[in-house]
């Protein structure tokens, strides 16, 4: 399942060189975004979490993995200004966590059983 580590984390440091090179930002500037997103997964995680504990998985990481794919998207059509980058970085780091595989109680006993 793709989500934010397995799409950002660790993909990022594949970009830093094209970035730079593409719009002649600074290698620490455009690191800095990494760490925007870092920082508001951070923030963001007891928001999610209570809302996955209050609505459900599927009403919270349905709409977080259509909002983190058009986030990745708009990627895509990135200017050469460092602040929509870092719109970017943040809004991904937002509903990052959001994108992760959900486990029902009765997955989790499995798990555990199986382990």
């Amino acid at each position: 399942m793709v989500g934010f580590g397995s799409l950002f984390v660790y993909t990022f440091s594949v970009f830093v060189k094209p970035l730079a090179t593409e719009f002649g930002w600074s290698r620490e500037a455009i690191s800095r975004g990494f760490a925007i997103a870092a920082l508001t997964v951070a923030v963001s995680s007891p928001a999610l979490g209570r809302w996955l504990d209050r609505y459900g998985p599927r009403r919270v990481v349905l709409p977080c993995i259509a909002i983190f794919g058009l986030a990745v998207a708009s990627l895509g059509t990135l200017r050469p200004h460092l602040w929509h980058f870092y719109a970017v970085c943040l809004l991904l780091g937002m509903v990052g966590n959001g994108t992760g595989k959900w486990v029902t109680p009765g997955r989790f006993r499995a798990g555990l059983q199986n382990g």
